[in-house]
């Protein structure tokens, strides 16, 4: 048969508007917020917040220093003593929009990130947008309100600026797209490469994306219609579809390879992230063994509200806002005939269990990587927003076909819902204006949906609105929860001099050496500066280096470690030869002043120690780190490895309940240690000075500073708790005999790069040559050329055994499993083409029209939406071949039905657009008009072979239930009136496809040819006609007339003359009363 072409009924503009929409309302919104809380280019604010401000915007500084200057990905000096950059790269920036830094002035990394942030919320948008379009098969300006609310969700309004997770949250629907057409049409491409993106762009989002997709994979399994149909030629060569059963292992498998190709492709980023993991905090989790609630489902509901406050901390609350008409438009779907049972038993099911997950420990644990996240709860929880957001449009694509009754009945259950809300749960962050917002969006919602249904307003009267409430209580909620500033030039202020102090001490010193400041603006100021740090805030941080820094005094937690509580002996250990303040200080004999720039200054530590030196061959068993108290420890080691006297020296102090105190009996560099781990914060006094600690119980050094002989210190701790510790003084005579006894024997670096340090040393006297370099087992060590074991000094630092005399020693870096996970990518790449070739060539070779997979399942019908010829399926799927052309079961319809509409002035459908899922709408302007003109169209003859139907009845079309809604199911409906005439369609396809055509025009219709279609329909014993006749035929070319019958089995769907009381209600206010009454009667 010769295949037709689909008739388009809408301009490409009009195709196209609702995913610009989608994209640029987001967008809109997002830049008016900026500019009303005065972000820059609007003022001197900025949307740097909580980890936005410590870590991503540091790291990206980062990344265009590598990306503009040549460095290596693989690692950096500038974080933490140097780190497997790569699996930072991985964690933080991998998404490769982020590499168009490379084209970003220096100074605007804060403008890139925020405004990239705004672009991934509008692609969100967009491909949320997207997905309703394929998934519904619709272009319905409908689908950009929940592609809004998808953009501006709760999640996105508690952590947009998290803005590597933003790439998962965008990518998702395109995902869960892919997975629906593996599943029912036997693609791959679409959920492979997905898939793959998002793991490349954020394996740790990602981790959750993939567990939910096995959820989502059985959710589509079970929706699996049972028979398939797929296309093939015949003996003479005609395209013919046969029947066949659904064969069930095909997406199993098809789900396994496909998922294991998606994350081999990211193999370049997984595998080296995996192995730099294991060196993290986090590896050590375990597995919870009891089960808790942490709340009911009931009090998550309240999630839902507008304004409500986001949770970023350690409370467990998801963030999953929404927009309020989720309310009423969940019950729509619950109530949508044209939705079956069990697709909305299993979907209903998983959103609650999702709810669930939200609600109790294990499942949180398994969700978040099978680790507890350290504050920002619910990471997950966007995935249950797209299913909510996708069901809901589903349930409000039929909302003329609902009673007035049920649309009351909707808003008034949610109102009670939402106020007994407020009665039950008890929360601050729920104030009463929570609800009562709420509430008016809710009943704003509700009233245009009554008028549109009492036919008060038209359509685009109607979307108008829409528009303005969605995006008035999207804007609200982002603005009152989200969108938190910090100044602009208060993060960039001191940023110029460091650099320039930095750069002056890089062309009088080309060593090796590491840059501290005095007081730091976040733990990553060496990334965002430009200098070799020995500080780090990072989901990557090496575990065992941060347990160093809190035996030695210095600050740590889970995930970062910083040289605040560092003492001159650590400095020197770590190699921190230049030290940044922007306070002068004063003269010691431990430093000099080097440069200044501004307010800038840059001092030389004269006791600094090269990158390695020697220290005894037993040192590493020796050297008691476990000791306890820090000052201890680093006594100890100079014991051991100097032969020196105490390099921190006791003060005498007094404890007296929540005051320690002492008074100086020298002057000095003094440091406190505070024993008591209930104290948290400590105000500190010294002679004419204050200072204010935070998060000691962390157990570092508090370092006073230098202090007069004769001062009074005194050290207040908060919240009136008993404190409990020591003073210490440091003796620079000690230190400087220490150190220029380690600087005996140095490791002279010749040169160095990221991935590679070349150098020579001079022993004396066999021993352990010790750097500061964290250990990693990424580095390679050659001495005199041969490859060498490393051995780990303290658990933490490389260091080798080396024997007296002249020696070569070169460290050489590449992160474990790069070059692994390169070849596996590349591989993944290569396969995934040739599969892809080889299933084009076997299509085309099949016939199937160069289709790029076998698509053996979910054909449609004559709904025009492929290229096929018209072939109804019936009820059972038993084909039932009208003969017409598709342009003639849908393509000229449709041009009919558009003139029809032209003529009432009224939309056919209260969707707008040619609904790819066949179901007529249109979104015209009204013609008021006389006179109707129907295009004249030469019906051909059709050739009709079907089964006779056992009938007791005609006159009424009851099309069967698809078996899922999915790519595969189609509906197609539509309804005109005019004074006279009246035209119904009704399309559906998938495994029970029916189509119900009727005309009639007592008067005043032109029309070309009389066309009688009767279709019987034996529905578990009941059958149905349908019939389309013009009663007054003028210039008839002809007339045609078909009978066919399907037996149906399962449940029976209503007619559209059923099911939409409101059209017929239109037509009978222009026929009488008395009629209009008693058929809305019955349409109710």
């Amino acid at each position: 048969m010769e295949q037709t072409k689909r008739i388009k009924t809408k301009t490409p503009l009009n195709e196209k508007l609702p995913f610009i929409l989608a994209f640029f309302i987001p967008v809109i919104i997002m830049v008016g917020i900026f500019a009303g809380k005065e972000i820059y280019p609007f003022g001197d604010n900025s949307f740097l917040r909580t980890d936005m401000y410590h870590q991503y915007a540091p790291f990206f500084a980062e990344l265009q220093r590598k990306l503009t200057g040549g460095g290596s990905l693989a690692y950096s000096w500038n974080i933490g003593l140097g780190t497997n950059f790569i699996s930072l790269l991985g964690y933080y920036l991998s998404c490769p929009l982020n590499f168009l830094l490379i084209l970003c002035p220096k100074g605007f990394i804060i403008e890139f990130m925020t405004y990239l942030i705004v672009i991934k919320i509008g692609l969100s948008g967009l491909t949320f947008a997207y997905y309703l379009s394929c998934h519904n098969k619709t272009k319905d300006l409908g689908i950009t309100f929940f592609a809004v609310f998808y953009a501006l969700s709760g999640y996105m309004a508690a952590y947009s600026w998290n803005i590597m997770w933003l790439d998962c949250i965008l990518l998702a629907p395109l995902v869960i797209l892919g997975l629906e057409r593996l599943v029912y049409e036997n693609k791959f491409m679409l959920y492979t490469v997905t898939l793959g993106m998002a793991i490349l762009s954020n394996y740790y989002i990602a981790i959750m994306l993939c567990l939910f997709m096995v959820l989502y994979f059985i959710v589509c399994m079970i929706n699996l219609p049972a028979c398939t149909y797929k296309r093939q030629r015949d003996d003479d060569g005609n395209e013919i579809r046969v029947q066949v059963r659904t064969n069930y292992l095909r997406p199993i498998v098809n789900f396994g390879i496909f998922s294991l190709i998606a994350g081999a492709l990211a193999a370049c980023i997984l595998l080296p992230e995996i192995f730099a993991l294991k060196m993290t905090a986090s590896a050590d989790s375990t597995f919870p063994t009891d089960w808790k609630s942490y709340f009911s489902v009931f009090d998550m509901l309240s999630r839902h509200l507008v304004n409500v406050e986001v949770e970023i901390g350690l409370e467990h609350w998801p963030n999953i806002y929404c927009g309020v008409f989720v309310f009423i438009a969940l019950p729509f779907y619950i109530m949508n005939k044209n939705v079956p049972y069990k697709e909305k038993i299993t979907k209903l099911a998983l959103l609650f269990f999702l709810l669930f997950c939200f609600a109790t420990n294990v499942p949180n644990f398994i969700w978040h990587g099978f680790h507890y996240p350290n504050s920002l709860p619910c990471r997950q929880s966007f995935l249950y927003i797209a299913v909510l957001l996708a069901i809901c449009y589903e349930g409000c694509r039929d909302i003329r076909t609902y009673s007035t009754k049920s649309l009351v009945g909707c808003f008034w259950g949610a109102a009670i819902l939402i106020l007994l809300m407020e009665k039950i749960i008890d929360a601050p962050e729920l104030s009463f204006h929570v609800y009562y917002v709420s509430l008016i969006f809710l009943g704003l919602y509700a009233l245009c949906l009554y008028l549109y249904r009492r036919m008060k307003i038209t359509r685009i009267t109607l979307l108008s609105i829409l528009f303005v409430i969605v995006i008035i209580e999207s804007a609200l909620n982002t603005a009152v929860t989200s969108v938190t500033t910090t100044s602009r030039s208060g993060y960039l202020r001191y940023t110029e001099e460091y650099q320039e102090l930095t750069s002056s001490a890089r062309e009088k010193d080309d060593s090796f050496y590491r840059i501290e400041k005095l007081s730091l603006k976040t733990k990553n100021d060496g990334a965002w500066v430009g200098y070799q740090s020995a500080s780090t805030f990072s989901s990557t941080a090496n575990a065992n280096l941060s347990d160093f820094y809190k035996k030695m005094g210095m600050e740590s937690s889970t995930n970062a470690y910083s040289y605040t509580g560092g003492t001159p002996l650590m400095g020197a250990l770590l190699g921190i030869k230049y030290t940044l303040t922007t306070e002068a200080l004063p003269d010691s004999s431990l430093y000099t002043l080097s440069a200044t720039a501004g307010e800038a200054y840059l001092y030389e530590n004269l006791c600094a120690l090269p990158l390695g030196f020697m220290v005894p061959l037993e040192l590493d068993n020796t050297w008691n780190t476990g000791l306890g108290n820090p000052a201890v420890i680093q006594n100890d080691f100079v014991s051991r490895a100097a032969g020196s006297g105490e390099v921190l020296e006791t003060v005498s102090s007094s404890a007296n309940g929540d005051t320690l105190e002492a008074t100086l009996e020298e002057g000095g560099h003094i440091f406190a240690y505070i024993t008591n781990r209930s104290v948290k914060d400590v105000d500190a006094a010294m002679g004419g000075r204050s200072k204010s600690f935070s998060h000691v119980d962390r157990g570092f050094l508090l370092d006073l500073g230098v202090c007069e002989a004769g001062d009074l210190i005194s050290l207040t701790a908060g919240d009136d708790v008993s404190i409990s510790g020591s003073l210490y003084r440091v003796v620079n005579d000690n230190l400087i005999e220490a150190t220029d006894k380690l600087k005996e024997q140095p490791l002279q670096v010749l040169s160095y790069s990221d991935t590679a340090v070349d150098a020579t040393i001079s022993v004396k006297e066999s021993g352990l040559l010790f750097t500061s370099i964290p250990y990693d087992k990424g580095w390679t060590l050659y001495v005199d050329g041969a490859k060498t074991p490393i051995s780990i000094f303290a658990d933490t630092f490389i260091s080798v055994p080396l024997s007296a005399g002249e020696h070569t020693v070169k460290l050489t870096y590449q992160p474990e499993g790069l070059g692994l996970g390169l070849l596996i990518t590349v591989n993944a790449a290569i396969l995934l083409i040739l599969i892809y070739i080889v299933s084009r060539y076997l299509a085309k070779k099949r016939g199937n029209g160069g289709a790029p997979e076998d698509s053996a399942a979910m054909e449609p019908g004559a709904d025009g939406w492929l290229s096929t010829d018209a072939a109804d399926l019936g009820l059972n799927g038993t084909p039932a071949d009208t003969g017409f052309p598709s342009a003639m079961d849908t393509g000229e319809l449709m041009e009919a039905m558009d003139a029809l509409q032209h003529a009432d002035g009224y939309a056919a459908h209260p969707e707008s657009g040619t609904s790819e899922s066949g179901t007529l709408k249109f979104d015209t302007p009204a013609y008021d008009g006389p006179g109707l003109d129907v295009p004249k169209t030469a019906v051909p003859e059709p050739e009709v072979t079907a089964a006779q139907p056992e009938s007791d009845g005609a006159g009424t079309v009851t099309p069967g239930t698809a078996a899922h809604n999915q790519d595969n199911r189609k509906k197609a409906d539509a309804s005109l009136q005019t004074d006279g005439i009246s035209a119904t369609a009704t399309v559906s396809t998938a495994d029970v496809i029916n189509t119900t055509a009727s005309v009639n025009a007592p008067d005043t219709l032109n029309i070309t040819a009389s066309v009688n279609i009767t279709a019987a329909v034996n529905t578990s014993g009941k059958t149905a006609a349908g019939s389309a006749s013009g009663k007054t035929a003028v210039n008839t070319a002809g007339s045609t007339a078909a009978d066919s019958t399907v037996k149906a089995e399962g449940p029976s769907r209503p007619s559209l003359a059923q099911t939409d009381p409101l059209l017929a209600n239109r037509t009978l206010r222009k026929h009488g009363k008395a009629t209009k009454q008693k058929n809305a009667r019955k349409g109710e």
